[in-house]
This record gives structure tokens, C-alpha cells and sequence, in this order.
């Protein structure tokens, strides 16, 4: 069973046609939309989904506390209410292919050691993203300027991995995955204690 966990800010427009796509995948058994306290009315235009499809849950966190509490929020609500064995969690702003979670699930399914899962993925040209997937800084001084612009572009050959590396085999051990969109499992995400709540941006998210 998969639970997805999609987070909303004031961009109701952008996670309902999420949402309405999102419904149709098979694969997916419930859908949990977090409101983060939206100040534009989003969570009553949402609530509509609640009432119109049974797998859709659209709940208000009560805060904006960013990427890591509202999908910790989601995610306690998902595992209380329907204990999935695997969490998607994505942002709404994703197209997601229906086999890419099929595919996911199936990597944790058959892989007892994997607990994260994500796909490689592409721009809106259809060009493989570099960014879905980096290697660990070293040092602290990597982690501080990670985040620079400057920094990830003379430090690029060390800290992403190769496309074409990546695209040779279906499966690979990364050190970091892109926080846009994984699966995780749910044991083992409970037992690691969900995600930091000091990551409120996207720049942080991991």
C-alpha cells in the first residue's frame, strides 16, 4: 500500500491539477494533501477533493513549517489512518509517470536493505536532470557552500554524478536523492525519526 504526500502553500491552482492526475494512478491508495497554512484560501478550495474522491485526506498542519514538518504531518496522519507500507512523497509542481512509482515500489518490494527510492528525472525539454541525484560533500566547508551557485558549478564533476553512469544500469546506490520526489519506506522512515523540521526550503531538501 502507498500512500502519496503532497505539501500546499498558497498555490491551490498547481496542486489541484496535481491532485487530479495524481488520482488515477492504481498504485497510489490514498492521497494526503497538507495545507501549510495557506493565507489565500487554499485549504477550502482543496477540501473539495475530500468530498469528491474517498483516497483523497486535505488537512491544515496548523503552521507554515516548510518542507519537513508539513510532510512529517502528512506522513504521521498517512501511517495512524492507513499504515502504508511505502510513502510517495512529492511536490505538486511534478509530473510523475505511473510506471516510475510502480517501479520504485517494486525496488523496495524486492530490496529488504533499500529504505529510499527516486527516479531520475527530466525538464520540461525531456533532458535528464543532474541535480536528481549528488554525491556527499567531504567537509564541512562542502556542506556550508554546497548551496552557492558559484560553488556547485567549479565543483560540478565532483559532487553530481555522471548521466551517462547513472542511465547504464536500472538500479544505483546514490548518496543523496532530490527531495521533489521519492518513495520511502514507511518502517524505516517511523524508525529514523521522519524528516529534520529545521528543513523548511527547497535548497535544503534531501
Amino acid at each position: 500500500m502507498v500512500s502519496l504526500i503532497t505539501v500546499n502553500y498558497n498555490d491551490s491552482l498547481t496542486t489541484e491539477k496535481f491532485v487530479e492526475r495524481m488520482v488515477r494512478f492504481e498504485e497510489i491508495s490514498h492521497i494526503i494533501v497538507v495545507d501549510n497554512d495557506s493565507t489565500d484560501g487554499s485549504f477550502d478550495r482543496l477540501r473539495q477533493f475530500s468530498r469528491k474522491y474517498k483516497k483523497v485526506d486535505v488537512i491544515q498542519s496548523g503552521k507554515n513549517g516548510g518542507y519537513g514538518y508539513g510532510n512529517n504531518y502528512g506522513i504521521r496522519y498517512a501511517v495512524k489512518n492507513y499504515h502504508p507500507d511505502a510513502v510517495l512523497i512529492s511536490n505538486p509542481d511534478v509530473q510523475v509517470d505511473p510506471d516510475a512509482v510502480r517501479k520504485m515500489k517494486a525496488v523496495l518490494d524486492t530490496n529488504a536493505e533499500v529504505s529510499v527510492v527516486a527516479p531520475m528525472m527530466m525538464d520540461c525539454q525531456g533532458r535528464y536532470c543532474q541535480w536528481s541525484v549528488w554525491r556527499l560533500p567531504k567537509s564541512g566547508w562542502g556542506f556550508l557552500l554546497m548551496d552557492a551557485p558559484l560553488f556547485r558549478y567549479l565543483l560540478k564533476k565532483r559532487y553530481y554524478y555522471k548521466i551517462e553512469d547513472l542511465l547504464l544500469q536500472s538500479e544505483i546506490e546514490v548518496d543523496v536523492v532530490s527531495g521533489a520526489l521519492l518513495m520511502v519506506r514507511t518502517a524505516d522512515f517511523v524508525r529514523a525519526g521522519y524528516y529534520d523540521e529545521e528543513l523548511f526550503c527547497i535548497v535544503k531538501k534531501v
